[in-house]
């Protein structure tokens, strides 16, 4: 990616860079939101962390971010301690965090470190992140709803039958 991209991007979204201040950036990129983002979690790669997600309200100011909570946890060797992670929460879960504390998301920005690419995500305008969330589950229940809809159907019209064995 360009120098010119970045600065753009840079331009455009100036809290992305301070949400990482001091990581370098190779790629920067804006995507929309869809239904699989939401089962997306932070990661981590042995000792190394490889991705964080920032929430950010419509002004820009950080709001939330992914949780992760890391315990101690006794290794192999006697006295010897290694950190590990015990519960990754999902970016839905986290969206839901917010919303249960009144906080609108406008956007989430996603920094793997790896690969040092930074990704902002954001809804369909006139949408925050929860009510984005909000709908896309109300239209997976509603496509779930169709599905039993046309079985209670074929079942009236006799075009599937219960399967009996014997």
């Amino acid at each position: 990616m360009t120098r010119s991209k970045l600065d753009a991007f840079f331009e455009k979204f100036p809290f992305a860079r301070e949400a990482f201040g001091k990581c370098t950036v190779k790629e920067a990129c804006v995507l929309p939101i869809d239904e699989t983002f939401f089962d997306e979690i932070p990661g981590s790669d042995e000792d190394e962390w490889t991705a964080d997600f920032i929430f950010f309200d419509r002004g820009g100011h950080k709001i939330s971010q992914v949780g992760v909570r890391v315990v101690p946890e006794k290794w192999y060797l006697p006295f010897e301690w290694m950190r590990r992670l015990e519960f990754r929460e999902t970016v839905g879960d986290a969206v839901m965090r917010a919303d249960a504390s009144n906080i609108a998301v406008d956007s989430i920005l996603k920094f793997e470190h790896g690969n040092a690419r930074m990704t902002l995500f954001r809804p369909p305008a006139g949408f925050t992140v929860q009510e984005w969330l909000a709908k896309i589950h109300r239209d997976d229940c509603d496509e779930i709803q169709k599905v039993i809809a046309r079985i209670d159907a074929l079942a009236r019209s006799g075009e599937i039958q219960p399967s009996r064995e014997v």
